[in-house]
């Protein structure tokens, strides 16, 4: 596993012409081009005829008013276009803390209210972004949830759409034609789509829809906890569907939803501590952490391969991640003073950093905080691509992976990195929110959250257009999902 995700990272595979201890040349990461298809548009028809309407008897409430400020100029954006529309991901957890899909949503909110119209170019630009990144290699045995209004389920926009990897999620407060809803909802099912009901109320006339439903979602937010186990209550007694708590944001929060048997969590709990449990610093790990600080010093290479080999788990996988056949050696290599000499100080660390999160037996939750992490140290990185200097890009990975030390280790993020002797810019970044890296890891997290407008405020503040973090979050995404955690 950590083979092809440090394979990603950027060194160079040595050349039959190379010297043995050249460093490896692995080619850089697809581009967004090359991993997502673009979808070509349908030709414009040209005619000669001069078309005219007549609008002076047209009824007001049938003229469309409404448009949203995404220039298209008669044709159908392509995915860079569609990244900008700023589409975001939140993970969706079993009970065993495995990932079983995501929703995806546009972050831009209007002003404006949402009228009828609005929602149907919001659910037609959130279904095109979807179908021009092609979710499907992606997400895996995964499911994507999109939220959409009901009218939506007639629309030809989901032709498009991998339907067997897709929950179409609904609001059971915009249904106000269950009739048709219900008609609608199973020539979905029959396409292969999935159906989840947010926030039911389980009125006569919507308990059809509600038995087709293979999710049920409760926006936590909207309700009490009273409110809350009285809906787990009924929804127990009349649905079979899998009950998703959303917004869960805290490890509080998680045990609380849990206690009331929800069967799926929605949120980044899972990025934060848990209260009350010991400190999770291992055998592994220390040795891991012992040789970060040994690397930091510049210390020989045969005092760190000492150290190595009191760890065979530890010499086993470095040994394995430089013979693997995806760094194309032209022969073995078969002493870790050799691997240490081909990967150099940088690449040796980079690759210890990502050891500290699979370290050890890796559960659900660990893989998730490493896929995490992962996306937080590769957007931090690509965030000061161009306004750092190339010598300090590694340095911004390293502080969006060790931003949720913390949580990794289950200590505050001061003992966690009183641990590792990093230099005062890491140390002021991550434990003072201060210093060169500290906005760069800001505006990671922003994008994470969600947070349009904070994500807004802190990109101009780092000279950043707002549309190329976007751009940046959504490669980021695609690149971390390439991978098996």
């Amino acid at each position: 596993m950590l083979g092809n995700l440090f394979k990603a990272f950027g060194k160079k595979e040595p050349s039959q012409e190379q010297p043995p201890d050249a460093k490896p040349d692995i080619p850089p990461p697809p581009t967004v081009d090359e991993v997502v298809p673009a979808l070509t548009p349908q030709t414009l028809i040209a005619t000669t005829k001069t078309y005219s309407i007549n609008t002076s008897e047209v009824d007001a409430t049938t003229t469309v008013v409404d448009a949203l400020d995404i220039p298209t100029y008669g044709e159908r954006n392509n995915p860079i276009e569609m990244t900008k529309r700023f589409l975001g991901r939140q993970p969706i957890f079993s009970n065993s803390q495995s990932i079983i899909g995501y929703e995806f949503s546009l972050r831009n909110q209007l002003d404006a209210p949402v009228t009828a119209t609005i929602q149907q170019m919001q659910d037609e630009m959130l279904i095109a972004s979807i179908t021009d990144l092609d979710l499907k290699p992606m997400l895996g045995n995964k499911v994507a949830f999109i939220s959409i209004s009901p009218p939506m389920l007639a629309s030809d926009w989901l032709v498009g759409l991998p339907s067997f990897h897709i929950v179409l999620a609904l609001n059971s407060t915009q249904i106000t034609d269950p009739n048709t809803t219900l008609a609608l909802c199973q020539q979905r099912i029959a396409e292969g789509f999935c159906i989840a009901i947010d926030n039911p109320t389980f009125s006569a006339e919507q308990m059809p829809i509600i038995a087709l439903a293979k999710y049920i979602r409760f926006d936590t937010e909207q309700y009490s906890a009273i409110e809350l186990s009285k809906h787990m209550i009924t929804t127990l007694g009349r649905s079979k569907a899998t009950i998703i708590a959303k917004h869960v944001e805290s490890e509080d929060e998680y045990v609380a939803y849990q206690s009331m048997m929800f069967h799926a969590f929605q949120g980044y709990f899972f990025t934060h501590a848990i209260p009350n449990q010991a400190k999770r610093i291992d055998k592994n790990r220390a040795h891991v952490i012992e040789l970060l600080n040994m690397v930091i010093k510049q210390a020989e290479i045969h005092e760190l391969e000492a150290v190595l080999k009191r760890d065979a788990v530890l010499s086993y996988k470095l040994l394995s991640f430089i013979n693997s056949a995806a760094n194309g050696l032209t022969r073995k290599l078969e002493s870790i003073s050799q691997a240490l000499i081909l990967l150099g100080y940088q690449q040796f660390y980079r690759w210890l950093t990502l050891l500290m999160f699979s370290s050890g037996n890796l559960d659900a939750r660990g893989r998730a905080l490493l896929q995490n992490a992962l996306i937080r140290g590769r957007l931090t990185e690509l965030l000061g691509e161009n306004t750092l200097p190339a010598s300090e890009r590694d340095s911004l990975f390293i502080v969006g992976i060790f931003s949720l030390l913390d949580t990794l280790l289950n200590t505050p993020i001061k003992s966690a990195v009183a641990e590792l002797n990093l230099n005062e810019a890491l140390t002021q970044a991550l434990v003072d929110d201060n210093g060169p890296y500290a906005p760069y890891l800001r505006l990671a997290i922003a994008c994470e959250q969600g947070d349009q407008a904070q994500i807004s405020e802190l990109a101009q503040a780092i000279h950043l257009d707002v549309n190329s973090v976007n751009v940046m979050h959504v490669k980021t995404l695609i690149w971390a999902e390439g991978f098996t955690v």
